[in-house]
């Protein structure tokens, strides 16, 4: 005889325990969570923070989703990033450069971002220009991003004069624009030499900054570049005479 208590009881438990392994394996998927991004240039140590966060169990970042938007649009990116995530997950982010995308700078990112209702803003900045350009200089003449140690020989490059006063021009005023455009957000400035020298105080910072609790970062990277600018730089004399009286001298104190 067909027993229909039975069979309802059984579904309950089958059902019970298939609901519990979602719990467990993350399947329960929410929207519940705090989205942010990390405002930044290249070379400022942003593959750094990205990978501490990520030690983070409750949090996700990912890098230059707007690197180049190709045929995509912004939209069904952002829509990408910001989708269900496991319960676990209560903080989700990606890294974008103030020249993104590449290909359509005015696509319409940048006014949509601005105006997105609590988004959290982490603005990661190099107080020494200089390590920034010298870096990206060396990743350009290498084409090597990270991960390779790469000999002295094949580092050392040279710059104009005009060239660097430009480069340190055109960053201290994308990082005005940048301050000015979230002006209304939740907006935390951090500097990578901090980050570099004292990471677990810097990751606190943000971890209360978007209200999770502390674990200590772990990271697989090291600093690429650890030679004084004077071993990396041709000409670094001639230019440290040149920028001698100019708001940028102090980078070149080493």
């Amino acid at each position: 005889m067909f027993d229909l208590k039975y069979l309802k009881e059984k579904l309950n438990r089958r059902w019970s325990s298939f609901e519990k392994k979602k719990k467990t394996f993350g399947l329960v998927k929410n929207t519940v969570y705090k989205k942010f991004i990390i405002l930044c240039y290249a070379r400022t140590g942003s593959n750094l923070l990205v990978s501490y966060l990520n030690s983070h169990p409750n949090i996700k970042v990912d890098g230059e989703i707007f690197s180049k938007l190709g045929e995509i649009s912004f939209e069904k990116i952002l829509d990408s990033e910001f989708r269900k995530y496991p319960k676990r997950i209560k903080a989700v982010g990606f890294k974008i450069f103030y020249d993104q995308p590449a290909d359509y700078l005015n696509c319409g990112i940048w006014e949509h971002l601005g105006k997105m209702d609590e988004l959290y803003v982490i603005h990661l900045k190099r107080q020494n220009k200089l390590r920034t350009m010298l870096s990206l200089k060396i990743a350009m003449k290498n084409d090597i991003w990270h991960g390779s140690t790469i000999g002295l020989k094949d580092k050392q490059v040279s710059f104009s004069f005009d060239e660097l006063n430009n480069q340190f021009k055109q960053l201290e005023n994308w990082e005005i624009e940048g301050e000015r455009r979230f002006k209304e957000h939740p907006l935390l400035t951090i500097y990578y030499e901090d980050l570099d020298t004292n990471p677990e105080d810097i990751v606190k910072k943000i971890l209360e900054f978007l209200e999770l609790p502390y674990r200590k970062p772990k990271t697989k990277y090291s600093r690429q570049n650890p030679e004084k600018a004077n071993k990396l730089i041709d000409n670094f004399e001639e230019l440290k005479i040149g920028f001698l009286g100019t708001k940028w001298e102090s980078f070149f104190r080493e």
